[in-house]
């Protein structure tokens, strides 16, 4: 987020702060990258809702690559404001969803921490037994 910030106010006469900006904006965007994969893998327990969590990911990262091709135009040379403006506001809801999904998980491993043995086996019936109940069973927690 900071490169964008940087890249959409800085004036192009200085440079070296602009090319520090592509650096961030760089690692920043290769960064989270794995570490969301890992993220959602971790939170599936079975392995076809891991492969398919990976899928949507992924999914969304070629998407994105589609429609920047779209928002990053020649007519906003050289400063691509409406571009960058566009791109920062899908890393800022991508963090604002991921902020809302993490006090999720841990609303609902709260919620399941405090089940009795009895609310445990009635979730288990309820989601097909304990081998097809996967990451809704009662004993799963979420990684946060």
């Amino acid at each position: 987020m900071c490169g964008l910030l940087l890249l959409m106010f800085i004036e192009q006469q200085r440079v070296n702060i602009l090319y520090m900006s592509i650096i961030f904006l760089t690692a920043g965007t290769y960064a989270n990258v794995s570490v969301k994969v890992a993220w959602f893998n971790n939170n599936f327990a079975s392995l076809t809702r891991r492969a398919v969590a990976s899928a949507v990911i992924v999914s969304f990262g070629t998407i994105g690559g589609a429609i920047s091709g779209q928002i990053y135009q020649d007519k906003q040379k050289p400063r691509y404001f409406l571009g960058n403006t566009i791109a920062f506001g899908c890393v800022a809801l991508q963090t604002i969803l991921i902020i809302i999904l993490r006090f999720i998980f841990i609303y609902i491993n709260r919620r399941r921490q405090i089940l009795n043995d009895d609310q445990k086996q009635q979730q288990i019936k309820r989601y097909g037994g304990s081998e097809l109940i996967g990451d809704r069973h009662p004993e799963f927690r979420y990684t946060l």
